[in-house]
């Protein structure tokens, strides 16, 4: 559970096509709820099943909720209901290396079907090469198909390739990121696309890249630089929503430790910089922790310190049986 401790706003929201209303100016009413979840998982002889529901009030809603809603992005066409929220209702089943994800949203009009993801992961063919495939469905229909291969020998000396091949309703995506195993494992993954001229290949676009080092299992660094404003919108549509307003490169460091009750606590920090700001074009840090507690039960906390702005804190326990 998460509420605005501090911000007055306004925001600017947008609503998706279809919508009679495409934006609106709120301002918000610190201290508010903003969002919380609940979640049920159900292991048994290597086979996994999950439940969670997901809350949200209007205008809040997390980047991360839905890889088609941008920050302030309200997936609902009437915010102007009292009360006006969004519910998200979750449902997984995994039996490795198989998966089925299925999704159902509510606007307070009734529960509807958001998607379906089903598919498998790190299907072994051989010498340490994985396999993975993931079928992606919506109530509009069918969206995609993603092909991956991973691990791939290439030439010597520890390198090695990740193939990517991703077949839409419009076109295809291919993605290559070639990966070295040396002090830790570095990695350097290229965003861009084909520029074709009908059916020719006439260049390469790229958009940007990341540098990752895993040093431990879960201690890392990684670097991620768009190489233009304009094209962090192609980025962010492989990697999700990361960036805000003008920002266009971050470095993220991760590092874990031995926690209570054979548990590990992890802490993220990423720092986050555009064209302008202050020193070397910082805009905000992020701070995310999980500390275990009990065998079961841990707390979590994310921390954002913006460069100019009000600072934003959440907690909250998860609890996992």
């Amino acid at each position: 559970m998460a509420f605005n401790p501090a911000d007055p706003g306004p925001v600017e929201i947008n609503f998706h096509e279809g919508c009679p209303t495409q934006s609106a100016t709120v301002s918000l009413l610190p201290p508010e709820y903003k969002w919380s979840w609940f979640a049920l998982d159900f292991i048994m002889l290597g086979f996994t099943l999950t439940g969670r529901l997901e809350h949200w009030a209007y205008p809040y809603i997390p980047k991360w909720a839905d890889p088609y809603y941008e920050a302030y992005m309200w997936p609902c066409c009437e915010p102007e209901q009292t009360p006006s929220s969004y519910m998200l209702y979750l449902f997984s089943a995994k039996a490795p290396p198989f998966f089925l994800d299925l999704r159902f949203a509510d606007c307070c009009l009734g529960i509807t079907f958001s998607d379906l993801t089903l598919g498998f992961d790190d299907l072994s063919l051989c010498c340490g090469v994985t396999f993975d495939l993931k079928f992606y469905f919506t109530k509009a229909g069918f969206q995609y198909v993603l092909f991956e291969v991973e691990n791939v020998p290439f030439i010597c000396c520890g390198f090695a390739l990740d193939f990517a091949v991703k077949f839409t309703v419009s076109g295809k995506e291919v993605s290559i990121k070639p990966k070295w195993v040396g002090v830790g494992q570095i990695c350097v993954q290229v965003y861009g696309d084909v520029a074709m001229e009908g059916v020719s290949i006439i260049g390469i676009e790229v958009y940007g890249y990341k540098i990752r080092c895993d040093l431990a299992p879960c201690n890392y660094v990684e670097f991620l630089t768009v190489l233009a404003p304009e094209v962090v919108d192609e980025v962010e549509a492989i990697i999700g929503d990361v960036f805000e307003d003008e920002e266009t490169e971050y470095a993220k460091f991760g590092i874990c430790g031995k926690g209570c009750c054979g548990s590990e606590y992890t802490v993220d920090a990423t720092i986050f910089f555009g064209p302008s700001g202050s020193l070397f074009g910082f805009t905000r840090v992020v701070v995310d922790m999980e500390v275990p507690l009990l065998a079961n039960f841990s707390f979590t906390s994310s921390f954002t310190l913006p460069n100019a702005g009000t600072p934003e804190m959440s907690m909250g326990f998860i609890f996992r049986f």
